[in-house]
């Protein structure tokens, strides 16, 4: 169980905003290409920064 404080979505907008260059996510949005996904599990999400670009794309994402 995480601590309270991680539940409150205003602190991944922050924690986000040290971080803002993720084009570390390229190399997987890549490989997802390669296979032509439809489908996403996204296991260790963190704040989700990955599975909402795919779902933005039109992929169907679960963040676990």
């Amino acid at each position: 169980m995480a601590d309270e404080i991680f539940e409150n979505p205003r602190l991944a907008y922050i924690f986000d905003s040290f971080d803002p260059d993720r084009s570390d996510l390229d190399a997987y949005e890549s490989m997802v290409n390669e296979f032509e996904a439809s489908s996403v599990l996204d296991i260790g999400c963190g704040t989700g920064t990955f599975a909402c670009r795919l779902a933005a794309k039109g992929l169907e994402v679960i963040g676990l």
